[in-house]
């Protein structure tokens, strides 16, 4: 495997938030960024970093407790679409990436990452001849795809039968859950009759897939209910995969976003009691970066449930932290509680709460620590107002910010600032949202 991508000459420069004025087109890891700090008004802002130190530790613990209760870990890679990050997961012991389309997985084969969950359905027989073209230029790859539909087997067949070339293809049925997926057992078994013969054309079915986020409700009675439901149609559909598939090839499930990953793991296991073994894979993301909001309430409820047994759930509340900051400038002073930054609704997350104020920086110093009295009030394009309670504050003061949600945050940025324990930008990382 080959990274290819981390060495890339970039046309960036001006283009990036966070480079200094004037820098033009530049190599990543370039001389003049590598050992500057946020904080010091060298470089423009806002700009995004991302804790290295952090981020490595909350790979290792997820990727341990996987190990720990016999499941495997596939990160969805479509929170920071930054190939140098995937490469890095599957260095550490993923067992492979998943993505969400096309464009995403040909991203990550090109890394040299050979095995990829394409974790949605691709469309229809135009998405089939798209799949079958980017998959002949990658004849090792190992790609899981979600399928919903006969239909999408009928049309798989006709490109594979048609190209000699292309790798076998791994199929999924997805039992749905309130977005994609089949959503009776009828449904199921209809796909494996039109799977009947696509073995000849090195078309495999591989198991059976899921995303348990559509069960989420206020109320956690309500959230088992709806848990319950879908892990019987999963137990039906995998009855029916192992008998489509006799009782010795390998079978896979996979499931587990970053809300929910204790309950498919605990429920997984009751499952393995009916039917004999298979592989879980899990495919939380968000977890990995953690927020200061909905992400970290979720990992405190899954500590709190304790359903993975207190050490488990110890390593999850005080060992997964978040690591992203989105650094400003303040840049007007309306008074000793009121201040306005330069950033706004283009640079950081809006949708699951306003990001939430971390540090006070002046002359390369941290002077002030924010309170839970201080908080982002509204945010504009360009502009974050800001109500703090006891600090006076100059123009061209630096804040860093935590943010409310990874996803939605980290795809406005091109480029992550990964940051040293000593704060300093260690290495840059590029995103690919298109």
């Amino acid at each position: 495997m080959s990274n290819s991508i981390q060495s890339e000459p970039m046309n960036i420069g001006e283009s990036c938030r966070g480079f200094m004025p004037a820098m033009g087109p530049v190599f990543f890891d370039d001389s003049r960024i590598i050992g500057v700090q946020p904080f010091t008004g060298l470089l423009n802002l806002p700009l995004l970093s991302l804790d290295l130190a952090k981020f490595e530790n909350n790979k290792r613990i997820m990727i341990d407790l996987c190990n720990k209760f016999n499941a495997v870990f596939s990160p969805h890679i479509k929170t920071s679409m930054c190939p140098n990050l995937a490469y890095s997961m599957v260095k550490g012991g993923a067992w492979g990436v998943s993505v969400a389309d096309l464009r995403q997985l040909e991203i990550i084969l090109n890394t040299g990452i050979k095995r990829v969950i394409l974790a949605n359905q691709i469309g229809g027989a135009s998405a089939a001849k798209r799949l079958s073209k980017l998959l002949e230029r990658h004849p090792q790859s190992e790609v899981f795809l979600f399928i919903d539909s006969a239909d999408i087997v009928k049309q798989l067949k006709i490109e594979w039968r048609n190209n000699s070339r292309l790798p076998h293809l791994n199929l999924l049925i997805e039992v749905g859950c309130g977005r994609t997926g089949t959503h009776s057992q009828d449904e199921v078994e209809k796909i494996l009759t039109a799977l009947n013969d696509a073995k000849q054309v090195r078309i495999t079915l591989s198991g059976v897939a899921a995303y348990e986020g559509g069960v989420n409700r206020a109320d956690y009675s309500a959230v088992s209910r709806n848990l319950d439901e879908l892990f019987a149609r999963i137990l039906l559909a995998l009855i029916s995969v192992r008998a489509f598939l006799g009782p010795n090839l390998p079978i896979l499930l996979t499931a587990g976003g970053s809300t929910f990953f204790d309950e498919i793991i605990t429920r997984s296991q009751t499952l393995k009691e009916k039917i004999g073994n298979f592989t879980l894979a899990i495919r939380s993301g968000a977890c990995l970066f953690g927020d200061h909001g909905p992400i970290n309430y979720r990992l405190k409820a899954i500590a709190k449930r304790n359903l993975l047994g207190c050490k488990a759930s110890r390593l999850i509340s005080e060992g997964l932290s978040p690591t992203l900051r989105v650094w400003s400038e303040v840049l007007s002073v309306n008074n000793d509680t009121n201040i306005i930054c330069g950033f706004g609704l283009r640079d950081v997350s809006h949708d699951q709460g306003l990001p939430k104020p971390i540090s006070l920086w002046r002359n390369n110093k941290c002077i002030y620590n924010f309170s839970r009295d201080d908080c982002v009030t509204k945010l504009n394009d360009q502009h974050a107002f800001i109500k703090v309670a006891n600090q006076k504050f100059l123009p061209g003061d630096i804040i860093d910010f935590g943010v409310c949600h990874p996803c939605t945050t980290i795809d406005k940025h091109k480029i992550i600032y990964g940051l040293d324990e000593k704060m300093k930008i260690a290495k840059t990382l590029q995103t690919y949202f298109g």
